[in-house]
């Protein structure tokens, strides 16, 4: 029989990991739980046990936070997914938590059955990987969230009679490949195409890296040879200068990234301002435009439905 799941509960409330841990028992044959009452006891366990696909861990706890432990766990175990409670929350430390990269942020008092939710959800995605249509959202979109949360796999992507993989290593992107490219050119052509479908694979790795530059000027640098490609005219405002430099575009990353932040939080006024600020540092950014207006159907579709309510 194949080794279960584990699951690191980490809380120095004694009481509430032994709960939970007695909550989840009737889950045996599908995950096995493990409890530290510390982050430097949950460090211990990640070194010495093996299979430990999610922790879900306190914030506020003597020594080392929980916010320091999904620190070190991203960058030490990049595979492993993190979830943070915590009876402290605040929109600035859920921000925090997100920007370091955890999967969920749940405040205390909650209720065991969504945290088991959670878990059941989040190991049979780990197992299965996931897959969707390039219809509703941007490939860049899908880029951009599997960079954002480190992940360490690789996205096929269909597109007509085309295919191609790009692979991710801890939120980089390390290799592209196409049918007749590979690296960056592959990437670039990848990006090119318009519509399709996407398939995830955790885990997985190529024989060779061959890409080194920074994911967000890869999809800048894509996004402008997709845009002088099909539009072109003399002239044109495109979306980078071609001697533009990456760190020249530091803050209009940080407004992308911070629209995606607040978006993952249902918090679509503080997304647009983010975006509109993106929007005014790159007036021709194909991928801002896009989100605001995904973003505007967003808000319409859910005032649409308080209506009915």
């Amino acid at each position: 029989m194949a080794d279960l799941d584990k699951v690191l509960i980490v809380d120095d409330e004694e009481t509430l990991t032994w709960s939970m841990s007695k909550s989840f028992s009737k889950d045996k044959d599908k995950f096995e739980v493990i409890v530290a009452n510390s982050a430097e006891d949950a460090l211990k366990v990640l070194g010495a046990q093996k299979n430990i696909k999610l922790v879900i861990t306190d914030i506020r706890m003597p020594g080392i936070s929980g916010l320091d432990l999904l620190s070190k766990i991203r960058k030490e175990y990049p595979d492993v997914k993190v979830i943070i409670i915590t009876a402290y929350g605040s929109p600035s430390v859920q921000r925090e938590a997100n920007m370091r990269g955890s999967l969920y942020y749940i405040e205390k008092p909650f209720e065991i059955k969504e945290i088991r939710k959670i878990i059941i959800d989040t190991l049979k995605e780990e197992r299965k990987g996931f897959e969707g249509q390039l219809s509703d959202l941007l490939l860049t979109d899908v880029i951009q969230m599997k960079c954002l949360g480190k992940s360490s796999s690789s996205l096929s992507i269909k597109s007509g009679a085309r295919e191609g993989k790009i692979f991710f290593n801890d939120g980089k992107i390390i290799h592209a490949e196409t049918g007749n490219a590979a690296g960056e050119d592959a990437f670039y052509q990848i990006l090119s195409w318009p519509e399709g479908t996407f398939a995830s694979t955790r885990a997985d790795a190529p024989k060779k890296n061959t890409i080194e530059k920074d994911w967000q000027f890869l999809v800048m640098e894509g996004l402008r040879i997709a845009d002088e490609a099909s539009k072109p005219t003399a002239g044109k405002k495109t979306a980078v200068k071609t001697d533009e430099k990456e760190e020249d575009l530091s803050e209009f990353f940080k407004h992308l990234d911070m629209g995606f932040i607040y978006l993952k939080e249902n918090n679509f006024k503080k997304a647009k301002k983010e975006w509109d600020e993106a929007l005014k540092l790159q007036p021709e950014n194909d991928m801002v435009k896009f989100n605001l207006k995904k973003l505007a159907e967003r808000e319409a579709k859910a005032k649409s439905e308080a209506k009915r309510k």
